[in-house]
């Protein structure tokens, strides 16, 4: 696999390319079996409603629990209310989510269509 000219190695490679906010676009080279290369050019921000949040993409650190911003998407939502990589969501609605799984975490920052929330952070 290669990612906009360089070799994509891992997730991470492809997490760091889609949410680099000098990325218009992020073109995929597939090779198959037989040597077919298949490219692909995808427009951004790249919207996968599982991978990301409201043009972020956070994670969370299994040692300590915490729920870390990894990523903001350009033009998303997260970017326009201000929100940075690197930063740690503390509250979802008020309630603590240190520890709290990452699936309940996104549960709870998607809410119901029209739900607003409110996200406690820690900048780093």
């Amino acid at each position: 696999l290669s990612l906009n000219s360089s070799p994509a190695e891992s997730p991470q490679d492809i997490k760091n390319a889609l949410s680099d906010p000098s990325n218009e676009f992020i073109i995929f080279v597939v090779c198959n079996a037989v040597g077919t290369n298949f490219r692909f050019k995808l427009p951004l921000p790249l919207l996968v409603p599982e991978y990301h949040v409201f043009g972020m993409i956070f994670e969370q650190d299994p040692q300590y629990g915490f729920h870390i911003i990894t990523g903001v998407l350009k033009n998303g939502l997260a970017e326009a209310a201000g929100l940075q990589q690197g930063s740690c969501l503390r509250r979802v609605d008020g309630q603590n989510i240190l520890g709290m799984r990452e699936s309940e975490v996104r549960k709870r920052v998607i809410g119901g269509f029209g739900d607003y929330v409110t996200l406690s952070l820690q900048s780093s």
